[in-house]
């Protein structure tokens, strides 16, 4: 499958905002599954739900997902990788398990509320993505004008 190039300035892309619990699972469930206007998702599907945490699946032939939890509203979100999941809090074979990194895998999306908006890229095909986030060091910088 083709890798895609998803950006938070593509017309009708999703905006991630912090401390906004939430706003990066609407940014995900974008690109990886349900794409958005001139953009398809990358051909993961959502496995499991719940408030503030999704579970989303690699594309045909994979067995692995990856439970995002992003309830914390306080800049970051937290990953953990499963060999399989029976729902959104049940998994078997956890990476990093809990005694590598008891709380998973943070991904920092944020450190000021200055700007609100973050800019963001996620490059994907259905086995793999990549995200990138603009994190302001300060609350002086406006990232929102960043190419």
């Amino acid at each position: 499958m083709a890798v895609t190039v998803y950006r938070w300035d593509d017309p009708y892309a999703p905006v991630l905002s912090n401390p906004s619990a939430g706003s990066l699972i609407d940014v995900l469930d974008a690109c990886l599954v349900n794409g958005y206007p001139g953009k398809s998702g990358a051909g993961w599907t959502k496995a499991f739900s719940g408030t503030n945490l999704a579970a989303y699946r690699q594309g045909a032939g994979s067995m692995c997902y990856l439970r995002v939890n992003d309830g914390t509203g306080s800049f970051k979100a937290t990953a953990r990788g499963y060999e399989s999941m029976t729902d959104i809090d049940t998994g078997v074979n956890a990476f990093p398990t809990t005694a590598q990194i008891a709380n998973g895998v943070s991904a920092a999306i944020g450190i000021s509320t200055t700007p609100a908006k973050k800019p963001w890229i996620v490059v994907a095909d259905n086995k793999r993505f990549y995200l990138w986030v603009g994190v302001s060091l300060t609350t002086t910088d406006d990232l929102s004008a960043s190419t």
